[in-house]
């Protein structure tokens, strides 16, 4: 670029002597096409010295690069076209196929003791050990499954210390389709709220009467309470009496006092 300006300001330097500055309208020319000379080299001076962008660090041929595929995110799990987590079974008879054959490749784990001492010294307090537990749970996510619903409901917890709702929705629905009653109910329970959760009035109500066909005593009071206020539901007197009857049955005192309000 220097060697091109330098020719260029001799030549005109040459011609202004040559002319002697009598005419200014020739001056004026001279200049005119002093500045497009020296923008059309710059723009080829340019062009030349572009870096040729590589896509692989060691590619001198641009090529597309396929991405590593990364596992299934706990925040994405509902929406896997998979039924341990959509479409809760209505009743433990009603057997959904695809999740008995889930169900039957799957192998079972149990919380282990490493995550049992992080989750103890969790609640005590300790907030490295609630990071250890999440990571812990993250990084075995898939120990939580349909033969581990105990599993499941740990991460659970965990994520719920950590204010992770969906996630520990996800967990516990994989519990409840693994015949997990208690899981069942804890999932209603975020649904209820509706905190921080893809919210399904569908879905939950499922959760609630599933947990009651496996006689979960709680789950079948709180599924007459929807059937006597008819929130949710259709309202209907007769079910709710005998869903509080069942309760009773199973040993929830509060349910033996509402049915009692319908002698």
């Amino acid at each position: 670029m220097h060697n091109i300006y330098h020719r260029f300001i001799i030549q005109i330097i040459c011609f202004l002597q040559y002319i002697k500055f009598h005419n200014l309208k020739i001056w004026l020319k001279v200049v005119t096409i002093l500045f497009i000379s020296i923008s059309h080299a710059e723009q080829n001076s340019v062009q030349d010295s572009v870096e040729v962008i590589r896509i692989g660090p060691d590619s001198t041929v641009s090529s597309t690069t396929t991405q590593p595929k990364k596992p299934k995110s706990w925040e994405n799990l509902d929406v896997l076209n998979v039924y341990e987590i959509r479409g809760v079974q209505d009743s433990k008879t009603m057997q959904n196929p695809t999740i008995k054959q889930s169900k039957a490749n799957q192998p079972s784990y149990t919380v282990s003791d490493e995550l049992k001492h992080m989750i103890t010294r969790c609640t005590n307090n300790d907030k490295i050990a609630c990071q250890q537990a999440l990571a812990f749970a993250d990084k075995h996510s898939t120990q939580c499954n349909l033969n581990s619903t105990e599993v499941c409901r740990t991460y659970a917890s965990i994520f719920l210390i950590h204010n992770q709702r969906q996630k520990a929705l996800n967990a516990r629905q994989i519990a409840c389709n693994g015949d997990n009653a208690t899981a069942c109910i804890e999932a209603w329970q975020l649904h209820k709220t509706g905190k921080g959760i893809k919210k399904d009035s569908k879905q939950g109500f499922a959760l609630l009467k599933r947990s009651c066909d496996f006689k979960n005593a709680d789950a079948c009071y709180e599924l007459a309470e929807t059937y006597r206020t008819g929130i949710g539901v259709e309202l209907n007197l007769r079910k709710a009496k005998e869903l509080y009857s069942k309760s009773c049955d199973l040993g929830n005192s509060d349910a033996c006092d509402a049915y009692n309000e319908f002698l």
